[in-house]
């Protein structure tokens, strides 16, 4: 996973670059919010429908702070193992209040920046 400390620019570009991403994903609309989500996270039997998309995101956020195009959002230690990605997730969508009505990526950036704070 391609990993940077960098900051800069506006998080617009960050969002418009995380939603290209995601919607030109084979399965974009199986992924539409958190309920879908948290489902495939909770999925043991299948854990690559989860990771593919927790990666997908922590990797756009790098590469768009990377190339000065947005703040970074969090700082994810380098070589963070994907469990560790998944079970920040978990904790995030399990936590209570949260609107699994939103769309997943926003809930994974949101679950990144809590688990990962920029100090």
């Amino acid at each position: 996973m391609f990993t940077s400390s960098m900051r800069g620019g506006g998080p617009a570009w960050f969002g418009v670059a995380l939603l290209v991403v995601v919607a030109a994903s084979p399965a974009a609309e199986e992924r539409a919010n958190g309920h879908a989500l948290l489902a495939r996270c909770l999925d043991e039997r299948n854990p690559g429908t989860c990771l593919n998309e927790l990666i997908i995101v922590a990797d756009m956020h790098d590469v768009v702070a990377a190339w000065g195009l947005g703040q970074s959002q969090w700082c994810m230690p380098e070589n963070a193992p994907p469990e560790r990605l998944r079970s920040a997730i978990l904790a995030y969508l399990q936590a209570d209040g949260r609107d699994l009505d939103e769309p997943s990526s926003r809930l994974i950036a949101a679950a990144y920046a809590e688990a990962f704070p920029c100090r």
